[in-house]
């Protein structure tokens, strides 16, 4: 009937344990039909298996004869063989049927585990013959005749489906798309060897988003190997010179994979094109070696020129591998130029934690010289207070080189609107070769600092914006202890901020900053150690203060739930001062753990202090004031 049938366009036959010798029957039928146009065949063990097995000839006989269909019928357009085990002998045999196809425009095959093992493991050749099949051109068409898409072999097929997505496979020949999403959408090994096969072909494609999908590299007891469509991707990647946006978080690709994506040089194409990279959530860093994935990171720095935003956050990359990565951003001195990198993400990698941190301090580097970075976000970290004041020092710094700051000249005074007049930028010196092969030394001007936001935990400090003088109202409600250090060094070169909230604590800077009051009231304010950081801060260029009263806050260090915790509150806050005015000798004030409330009444303060017994937790220390 099906041979004879000309009225019959669409056949449904899934779920009826069709076999294999039941499917090569309807495709000696197909081979005459002329009318039918769809045909789905889903779950009827098309390959005579059960389950993940390697089928025999015998079983293999029903897909082989399906495959000799499609080179010779010219009215299915649509095919679904989905859920039939075919396993990777079977899509081989159809993708010699599709090099021949004149007619067939979608083909479902998902879930049939088509590489053996769900993807992570065994037998790829039948991936890579579909792939060809798809890619291929044919050698009988001058190019000057046909535009590229329709010189392939196999330029009918619109979408492939072998898992969940549905690629447009023929968009992606005939050049027509800009974008390519296929975030969540299931995308495993399979897909991504196929999407390689043919994205080198595209000339417009400019963004790929794979995001959220299962590109994974294969996790073996001692190390991870690489899925043949991490390797298909990579080499893809290399000949694409239009891809502008490449995003690939949540993907567990490893360190390997990682490897994968960046195995060529500088020469490759994507190097020149690529300017947006998102890797953040892909276990880059192996508990064995967490530097290794940053490494393979830090390669792709090397070898881009318009590389501007780059994400590695929540890979765990750790202090080394913090290192490792941000080496290429750190110009070698003053005079060389930085890298072309604005924003950069590396939040959530465990960089902190440790007395004597690398990563931090090169990252302090990192934000010192180089002076194209405008957005860094280095929250959830773990950071110390020590690797605040590392990045605090740097900050200070390019800071001060930028607005022309000598030593010994006080952040904050008119000096740094250019009021002084001989004050100029810092000027740095760099050699030339010239093309008759002499050196010249030519003196140029160092360039300012662009940072504009900087994140150490959940706030975002504006850093532009305090020492530009374009700001007078700030509100860090989720400021840490981390930040307003960070903070408090920023504001020394700050003369306009009026107020500034931490928490529900309203703080009036200016009128600290300009002398402007005597007394000040912040009682139950829930303060802590970030806000006596910032108040130091104030009252170290204050002069007219009489009276400021702390009473009933926490300011050193609310209640935690560790010893641990509680021992590094007394370290923050014990290394919390005051610069105190009008007190003989020019003390600090140190205020240590048990500390609850504290009034102080101008040049009575030490008297009264003195007098208080010592565990109360108060020990007056002499120093200068610098």
């Amino acid at each position: 009937a099906l041979t004879t049938s000309t009225a019959l366009t669409d056949l449904r036959l899934n779920q009826n344990k069709v076999g294999p010798h039941g499917l090569a029957a309807l495709a000696g039928a197909l081979v005459r039909n002329t009318s039918l146009t769809a045909l789905e065949m889903q779950a009827n063990f098309l390959a005579g298996r059960m389950s993940f097995q390697h089928p025999d000839a015998e079983q293999a006989t029903g897909i082989k004869a399906i495959s000799k269909t499609l080179s010779v019928n010219r009215t299915l357009t649509h095919l679904d063989l989905s859920h039939n085990f075919l396993g990777p002998k079977c899509v081989a045999s159809i993708s010699e049927g599709l090099k021949a196809n004149k007619c067939l425009q979608v083909l479902e095959m998902h879930n049939n585990d088509l590489t053996n093992y769900n993807g992570l493991d065994g037998d790829f050749s039948g991936i890579r013959m579909l792939g060809e099949a798809l890619a291929v051109l044919d050698p009988r068409i001058e190019p000057k005749k046909m535009c590229a898409a329709g010189r392939h072999v196999n330029h009918h097929l619109r979408t492939l489906s072998l898992r969940k997505a549905r690629l447009p496979i023929g968009d992606l020949r005939e050049n027509r798309l800009e974008a390519l999403d296929l975030s969540h959408q299931d995308v495993g090994a399979e897909d991504v060897a196929v999407l390689g096969a043919l994205l080198g072909l595209s000339t417009r494609l400019k963004s790929v988003d794979l995001s959220s999908n299962l590109i994974v590299a294969r996790k073996l007891p001692d190390r991870f190997e690489m899925t043949e469509g991490l390797r298909a991707l990579g080499a893809a990647l290399k000949h694409s010179c239009s891809i502008e946006q490449l995003c690939i978080r949540h993907n567990k690709i490893g360190m390997v994979g990682m490897e994968a994506l960046v195995s060529g040089g500088p020469e490759d194409a994507i190097w020149r094109s690529l300017r947006t990279l998102d890797v953040s959530n892909n276990n880059l860093g192996a508990q064995a070696s967490p530097f290794v994935g940053a490494e393979a990171v830090a390669k792709l720095l090397k070898a881009s020129t318009v590389l501007s935003s780059l994400d590695i956050s929540y890979n765990q990359i750790q202090m080394e591998g913090a290192v490792s990565l941000v080496t290429p951003l750190i110009p070698l001195t003053d005079g060389h130029e930085s890298h072309p990198l604005k924003e950069l993400n590396i939040a959530g990698n465990d960089i902190g934690g440790s007395q004597v941190n690398p990563g931090t301090i090169a990252i302090a580097k990192m934000l010192a010289r180089n002076k194209c970075l405008e957005v860094v976000n280095l929250g959830h970290n773990k950071l110390t207070v020590t690797d605040a004041e590392h990045v605090a020092n740097a900050l200070v710094s390019a800071i001060s080189a930028t607005h022309g700051i000598a030593e010994g000249i006080r952040p904050g005074s008119k000096n740094l609107n250019g009021a002084d007049k001989g004050r100029s930028r810092k000027s740095v010196f760099q050699a030339r070769k010239k093309a008759d092969g002499s050196v010249v030394v030519e003196e140029k001007e160092q360039q300012p600092l662009r940072l504009k936001t900087l994140q150490m935990s959940e706030a975002v400090l504006p850093i532009e914006a305090l020492h530009s003088q374009t700001v007078e109202d700030l509100n860090l409600s989720t400021a840490s202890v981390e930040d307003v250090r960070v903070l408090s060094a920023v504001l020394t070169f700050n003369t306009m901020l009026a107020n500034l909230a931490l928490g529900s604590a309203k703080i009036p800077m200016g009128a600290l900053r300009e002398s402007t009051i005597e007394h000040l009231s912040l009682s139950h304010q829930h303060l802590g150690p970030e806000h006596v950081i910032l108040l130091g801060t104030s009252l170290s260029r204050n002069s007219r203060l009489r009276t400021l009263t702390l009473s009933d806050n926490s300011i050193a260090g609310r209640d935690r739930s560790s010893d641990q915790a509680r021992a590094s509150s007394t370290e923050l806050v014990s290394e919390s001062r005051f610069a105190l005015p009008g007190i003989p000798g020019a003390t600090i004030l140190q205020f240590g753990r048990r500390a609850s409330w504290l009034k102080m009444a101008g040049a009575a303060i030490w008297r009264r202090l003195s007098a208080l017994p010592h565990d109360w937790g108060f020990a007056p220390v002499p120093a200068i004031v610098t």
